[in-house]
Formats: C-alpha cells, structure tokens, sequence
C-alpha cells in the first residue's frame, strides 16, 4: 500500500518484492545514518497515523551463489510506528524476488560504512 505513494516522491520499488526479509543481525544491530530516502508523516492508511520511513540502498549475496543483487533497507521509523514493535537487531530489506531462498540461513549485506556501521553490544 505504500509503493505508490514512495513512487510518487522519487523512490520506485518495482524491482523488489514487495514483502520485507526480516534479517537478524544479533547480537549486533545497524547504526542508520544520511538514508538514501526519507518520507516522513506519510499518511498511507487510516487504521493508524502518519508514519515516517527511510531506505538505504545495499546489496545483497547469499553465501552459496555467485551473483550480487540490489537492496534496500526498509526503516519505518519506531518512534512513529506504535503498533509495530521489532528488536533493533532485526532489519527489513526489500529485493527481487529470490527463488528457493531459505528460511534460515546466511546473507551478506554490502553497506556505505559512512552511512551504515555495524554496532557491537557491550
């Protein structure tokens, strides 16, 4: 419900799937910084208030194939998201579709070390 109204701003999401890979990343988590797109107070449904959202583009590779896809990381931010709650160990990344991706496994992510860095606890 929201990619037209992305599309509308500059942001155009028909290369990906239209559904999130949540990817954990405990215990670390990503610091997000200069996102690549931000859309705030977006008004996309009346069940709840506007939301704002942020993408940073990444590429993506599963270990056990060769090639390298697109990316993005989907940030609706929490602050304006009440009835969604995710551990800051988990990311949302939009892709293209990929065939016989498992459920549990790994990926790699290729980020902007000037915009994304990996946070270690303690």
């Amino acid at each position: 419900m929201q990619a037209p109204l992305f599309a509308e701003q500059g942001l155009d999401l028909s290369m990906f799937f239209l559904g999130t890979l949540n990817l954990s990343l405990a215990p670390q988590h990503l610091v997000l910084q200069q996102p690549d797109f931000c859309f705030p107070d977006l008004h996309w449904t009346d069940l709840h208030p506007p939301e704002t959202f942020s993408f940073w583009s990444i590429r993506l590779r599963l270990p056990e194939r060769c090639s390298e896809m697109p990316g993005l990381i989907y940030y609706p931010h929490p602050e304006t998201k009440a009835r969604h709650w995710q551990p800051p160990s988990v990311i949302e990344v939009l892709a293209p579709w990929i065939d016989d991706l498992p459920v549990e496994g790994w990926m790699e992510i290729g980020v902007d070390p000037n915009r994304i860095r990996v946070h270690l606890p303690g």
